[in-house]
């Protein structure tokens, strides 16, 4: 929807990542972050995730989970 709203709202590589996501099982995704950096998060059923992360490459893949205690950040550089 946002796409509809201007052109310049993608680029083709973000196009290209949530397509190959999509195309491999995910059933949502969002982008995070901004201007030159940034995240995308994706949900796909589990029966899914080894596709999903196949076609996620040469992307750098984070895993995350649901956390009821809130965030904690447990991976650093």
């Amino acid at each position: 929807m946002k796409k509809s709203l201007a052109t310049n709202i993608s680029f083709p590589e973000i196009d290209q990542a949530y397509s190959a996501a999509m195309s491999a099982g995910a059933t949502g995704g969002k982008l995070l972050g901004a201007g030159g950096g940034g995240f995308f998060l994706f949900y796909c059923p589990p029966a899914n995730r080894q596709k999903l992360l196949d076609n996620m490459k040469p992307l750098r893949v984070i895993p995350v989970r649901l956390e009821s205690r809130g965030t904690r950040v447990l991976f650093q550089e």
